[in-house]
């Protein structure tokens, strides 16, 4: 059976922050303790939005999660997304495996090659192309800026090559989705933070999804333009739930999202 993932209190947090502080601990470690103050507050804010844990999450896919199995890609290092996460990533999409996944936000590709070791169907990622001319047509938030000049984008997939991952280039305010209507089975939005973006990729993702589909939002929780549309959504009526532990939330509301989002 799945476990739970290990989480502190705010009085340990609070605690051993100071003895970091104190101990003139790496600034990594600062950082990550910064981190997770700001996402337990993000989460104390989140009022109405039930979050599951890992097994409960894992049941809400059609999955029983005594007997699951997953395939987990060694990312040699990289610590950009957690293990809790990658998993839950690995069982979302094994949960929708009659139907292609669409990507919104390559990077790297990591998650690219998570995804596409664990269906047997398509991986489609779109991301904006490298080229300078290559600019956004809405709004961005200057920390997506700052990620789009540091990585290196689909370098993972370079070094490891799946046959079903479809990579494609351009702005996904612009991109035609229209190949893609209704034939969508997992949906993962993670391009760029703005509100306008989340809510323009994740009006395509509900078109997109088949009407037993689902999406999953990264960064809830740890972007306020991220965390205030879910939560929108959620006030809105839409079932949606966030993953206890990490940075996700997922719907299977479909209908009721399209309808939201039209």
């Amino acid at each position: 059976m799945i476990g739970q993932p290990p989480r502190l209190g705010v009085g340990e947090f609070v605690g051993d922050a100071h003895a970091a502080v104190a101990g003139d601990a790496p600034r990594e470690q600062l950082r990550a303790y910064a981190d997770a103050a700001f996402k337990l507050y993000m989460e104390s804010q989140c009022t109405g939005l039930e979050f599951l844990e890992l097994g409960e999450a894992v049941g809400r896919l059609g999955l029983d999660p005594t007997v699951v199995q997953a395939t987990l890609v060694d990312v040699g290092g990289y610590r950009g997304r957690s293990d809790w996460e990658r998993l839950f990533l690995a069982l979302a999409v094994r949960s929708q495996d009659a139907a292609p996944c669409f990507e919104i936000g390559t990077a790297a590709g990591n998650t690219t090659v998570q995804l596409a070791s664990n269906t047997g169907q398509v991986v489609y990622t779109l991301d904006l192309a490298d080229a300078a001319d290559a600019q956004p047509t809405l709004t961005r938030l200057g920390s997506d800026d700052v990620v789009r000049a540091s990585r290196v984008r689909a370098e993972f997939i370079r070094r490891n090559p799946r046959t079903n991952i479809v990579e494609m280039t351009g702005d996904s305010a612009a991109f035609d989705f229209t190949p893609f209507l209704g034939r969508i089975g997992l949906f993962f939005v993670d391009g760029a933070h703005s509100l306008e973006y989340v809510r323009h990729d994740s009006a395509n993702a509900a078109r997109c999804c088949r009407d037993d589909g689902l999406i999953v939002w990264d960064d809830f929780t740890t972007t306020r333009e991220v965390t205030q549309f879910v939560m929108d959504l959620r006030r809105s009526g839409a079932e949606v739930f966030g993953l206890r532990g990490t940075r996700l939330a997922f719907s299977r509301d479909i209908g009721r999202l399209r309808g939201i989002l039209a």
